[in-house]
């Protein structure tokens, strides 16, 4: 109240002088207290504390960056009923509060390859099985984007590719892919990117990352885009170099991590190293120029949600590093990694066609259609290229 405060101004000078503030503990910067299998997240209600097996709302919260504390109030809900795993089979079970939670509507929309928004139908069983390992790809995925600790071996970048094999060079876009990067900005301190004009060699290109960031979101990569010249951002320290301060060095245990979207493949993703570092996403056509997320929901994600899509949506992101974290523990895709990877058919043809180049391809559907008389032949390599450079 008024009152409270004023009373309060009047004594300032005799309840803090300068000597009294001189005995006062000066803490250092070192608020990232990060540990395996835990991930802490911070409300305005308290601290959330996530395990493989458990979410715990409400504990105090210990030394933190203020640019951490979420500002909005937990309570929990549960949304996933459960994840089964047989063999290579994956499958989801949601609540029917999480049936409710937009968010995840909208993952389950960008995990749909089979029909699109206005000729629904019913998909066989294995296209169900491939759906739900989509959904439990982007789950597992979002939960290693939101847990603090680095598994050393899981340091990897998160990619968000389309589903859709087109033209190299030629994008669809408005798939929804950014929204679930700045989704992540939502629970946790993050530094947007626009992918492009990005240059990682750039010295100034890490202006804005801070002590506190957590995730770094590179939105929209450019077909060239040297994967490699980000290496040690994802595996060793980060040296940031803001402009007009003083470089600072985040190390690899407190680094933040990175999430990368494109409408192209990743060059060299097939070679070894490259293949390594990556993790993937993959969204579907469901949404398009056409076709937005407002005319699913009626309105815009973040802005226009009321506290309970709110909460859902804190929950829904809560779970995802609580199965993130299981699926590291239980190895569910294989041993030492937590991300279960998407069905990765297309992801693998659309780097070979990105690296192949187009006119090859053009060439090769034309030499060897069925009906022509090269398929199944031996044919001396000499007489293939010059065929090709006809071609060309």
């Amino acid at each position: 109240s008024p009152m409270v405060q004023e009373y309060f101004n009047s004594k300032l000078d005799v309840l803090l002088p300068d000597k009294k503030l001189e005995r006062l503990e000066i803490r250092k910067d070192d608020f990232n207290n990060f540990e395996p299998d835990v991930q802490r997240s911070y409300y305005n209600n308290g601290q959330v504390e996530i395990t493989s097996r458990s979410i715990k709302p409400e504990q105090p919260i210990s030394d933190v960056w203020r640019k951490r504390i979420v500002p909005r109030k937990f309570k929990r809900i549960k949304i996933i009923d459960w994840i089964d795993t047989t063999g290579d089979y994956y499958s989801i079970q949601f609540t029917p509060d999480g049936l409710k939670c937009e968010f995840l509507q909208y993952l389950i929309n960008t995990s749909n390859n089979y029909f699109p928004h206005d000729a629904p139908r019913e998909v066989t069983q294995d296209e169900r099985y491939e759906w739900d390992q989509h959904l439990v790809n982007k789950i597992t995925a979002l939960g290693y984007l939101l847990t603090d600790w680095k598994y050393p071996s899981d340091r990897k970048a998160v990619v968000i590719q389309d589903h859709k094999i087109s033209e190299v060079g030629q994008s669809w876009g408005g798939a929804g892919k950014s929204i679930l990067g700045y989704a992540i900005g939502h629970v946790l301190s993050q530094t947007v990117f626009d992918g492009k004009n990005f240059k990682p060699t750039d010295d100034f290109a890490l202006d804005g990352v801070t002590k506190a960031t957590r995730n770094i979101f590179i939105d929209d990569i450019k077909p060239n885009f040297e994967f490699q010249s980000i290496f040690n951002w994802i595996t060793g320290d980060l040296a940031v170099n803001p402009k007009g301060k003083t470089r600072f060095n985040i190390k690899a245990d407190e680094s933040p991590k990175i999430l990368l979207s494109t409408n192209h493949a990743i060059r060299d993703a097939d070679q070894g190293s490259v293949k390594r570092r990556i993790a993937y996403m993959e969204f579907s056509s469901w949404y398009n120029q056409d076709h937005t997320i407002v005319d699913d929901f009626g309105h815009q994600f973040f802005y226009d949600w009321d506290e309970y899509q709110w909460q859902l949506f804190d929950n829904f992101m809560a779970e995802c590093a609580m199965y993130y974290l299981r699926s590291f523990e239980l190895a569910w895709n294989k041993k030492g990694e937590g991300i279960v990877p998407p069905p990765m058919k297309n992801i693998e043809l659309r780097t070979l066609r990105q690296s192949m180049s187009e006119t090859l391809l053009q060439w090769a559907e034309e030499y060897f259609d069925p009906t022509g008389p090269n398929l199944n032949r031996r044919i001396p390599r000499k007489d293939l290229f010059e065929a090709f450079m006809q071609f060309a």
